[in-house]
């Protein structure tokens, strides 16, 4: 028996295995043939790793990669060792581009991570006018919320 299974928390079997009965996919037999049941569970193979596929629920998704990121061991990883860490034991589907998504949207992985790129320059202070109208500027803010005749710039 695969180790894995053995230390799925059974609240998150449950969750799975009632899972596949309210998705149409799992309930067509036609599309589980290459996969094989363990203890309820639909498993996946390729080659010697064995993972447990993971019905269409977001809510699910959502709590196996919040699982596997935020776990104190783990760190909170960044997008693609996210995904390598929940496919050493769950599969779905666009799993890479779900990973992604939960960890751009990670409030600690946001407000901790290192700024990647050109770091913002210096300021520095702007020479007086010699004469009216002999500098002009503007400031844009932009992507507000719609007003009620539609604008959303300042």
């Amino acid at each position: 028996q695969d180790k894995r299974l053995s230390s799925l928390s059974s609240d998150l079997a449950a969750r799975l295995k009632s899972a596949y009965a309210r998705d149409p996919w799992f309930i067509d037999q036609n599309n589980v043939g290459h996969l094989s049941m363990q203890n309820g569970l639909w498993i996946r193979k390729e080659g010697s790793t064995s993972q447990i596929v993971v019905p269409n629920d977001d809510s699910l998704r959502r709590d196996i990669l919040s699982r596997i990121h935020e776990d104190p061991l783990a760190g909170h990883p960044g997008c693609t060792r996210t995904a390598e860490l929940v496919r050493r034991s769950f599969w779905w589907p666009r799993l890479a581009k779900d990973a992604e998504n939960f960890v751009q949207t990670c409030d600690l992985c946001q407000r901790n991570k290192a700024m990647s790129g050109k770091g913002h320059g210096l300021l520095q202070p702007l020479p007086v006018p010699e004469a009216p109208w002999e500098s002009v500027s503007m400031d844009f803010v932009v992507a507000l919320p719609k007003t009620e005749g539609g604008y959303d710039a300042v």
